[in-house]
């Protein structure tokens, strides 16, 4: 139980909240353990247009719903509102009853400034209460534009950590059949140019942050209806006869065996994706085997609300809207290797 005659009387933290993760937590029980009232402010949505994915933050609705969320569930006590931030400085400036400020290392110059404001207008300054980070798996700090970028999930693990400790990985027997199954929606018209049309239209509807196609015959059909995929693996086969893919992009290649996933392919997948955000150069990635289970990493590492593209043989291609829910499902198969 806290004790509300030590605190401070009222107290002030700011952020944008976005996919509530364990830094944010921190900073919300700081906050609360500091004073007897606490205000929470939220970035509007107007705010944070220059932020990493910015197109792919959460709405400012649905950020204070998981900020109230959190605070019912921890069950705390204090008298707490939550405001709207239109800038860096919220109700500092101008809330008479405030005496403190929750900060991170990282804002903690903005708290500086906002006591040489105060001082200015005489206020008394605030106490600034700074928490340190949370770091993830990887000992980085936590942050929502990681999370976005499809790195780690909300409690800082990373994504693919099985190529952490294995350098293969090898399907076993017990999940072949279950493998066969679609990862997502299914696409299919009367032929391969209405389906690739359909396919194409759809990525144009959703405008997804990057799309990855796996496979020679997807990357193919797109490339032959003037669509380049963000990032194109291919093994210069299709039903198991070779193919030539005329694809232009930067290439490079590496070995994976039949039903393998090497953590050399899951590094490639990885720099690709990132080379294609610095450059945005389309990536392509030949593999000297097969490619056939490489969906599962690229779904891993992917960036939110990317889709993955595959064939499913004599049934269209398979769709994949990369969300959280689908990077854990991918990642308990891959555990399960």
């Amino acid at each position: 139980m806290l004790d509300l005659h030590t605190l401070l009387h009222h107290v002030t933290v700011g952020g944008t909240f976005d996919h509530f993760h364990a830094g944010h937590a921190s900073m919300i029980d700081s906050a609360f353990a500091s004073g007897k009232r606490v205000s929470i402010g939220i970035t509007i949505d107007n705010y944070i247009c220059t932020k990493k994915f910015s197109r792919y933050i959460e709405s400012f609705e649905d950020r204070a719903t998981c900020v109230e969320k959190y605070i019912q569930r921890k069950n705390y006590k204090n008298t707490y509102t939550i405001i709207p931030l239109h800038d860096a400085y919220g109700i500092t400036l101008t809330d008479i009853t405030l005496d403190g400020i929750i900060v991170s290392k990282e804002t903690l110059s903005v708290a500086k400034e906002i006591n040489v404001k105060r001082l200015l207008n005489n206020r008394l300054p605030l106490k600034i209460v700074v928490v340190p980070f949370v770091k993830g798996q990887d000992k980085t700090i936590i942050s929502s534009s990681n999370i976005r970028s499809g790195l780690i999930n909300r409690t800082g693990k990373l994504y693919g950590n099985v190529f952490s400790e294995r350098n293969n990985i090898v399907m076993p027997d017990s999940l072949r059949n279950e493998l066969r199954n679609p990862l997502g929606i299914i696409i299919h018209g009367k032929d391969h140019d209405e389906t690739t049309e359909t396919i194409i239209r759809y990525i144009e509807e959703v405008n997804p942050p990057m799309v990855i196609a796996v496979g020679d015959y997807i990357s193919m059909t797109l490339r032959q209806h003037h669509y380049t995929p963000a990032l194109s693996i291919i093994d210069g086969k299709t039903k198991r006869e070779k193919v030539l893919v005329p694809l232009v992009g930067s290439e490079a290649s590496v070995l994976n065996a039949s039903g393998t996933i090497t953590k050399s392919a899951f590094v490639r997948i990885k720099k690709s994706i990132q080379t294609y955000f610095d450059t945005l150069v389309p990536q392509i990635i030949q593999i000297i085997g097969e490619e056939d289970l490489l969906g599962l990493p690229v779904i891993a590492i992917a960036p939110l609300h990317s889709i993955v593209l595959y064939g499913l043989r004599d049934e269209g291609v398979v769709c994949i809207d990369v969300t959280e829910e689908m990077k854990e499902k991918t990642e308990k198969l891959l555990n399960r290797f």
